[in-house]
């Protein structure tokens, strides 16, 4: 179990060095470093930064594990 998570992670990540490069990707609005992104809820500044949480679920592009 661990490794199959372990796996769609690493793919997740390898989709996102593809992403980053297309126009469309955001470039001055919230997203993911890989996945599925939802309920932005804790913009804050702090140490001189921008922080944002959010719910995030790096193995899919879709809600749930």
């Amino acid at each position: 179990m661990t490794q199959s998570r372990l796996h769609a992670a690493q793919t997740a990540l390898a989709k996102l060095h593809e992403h980053r490069g297309n126009t469309f990707y955001p470039h001055f609005h919230l997203a993911p470093p890989a996945g599925w992104m939802n309920d932005p809820n804790g913009l804050i500044w702090f140490n001189d930064r921008y922080h944002a949480f959010y719910q995030h679920h790096p193995m899919s592009e879709h809600w749930g594990p």
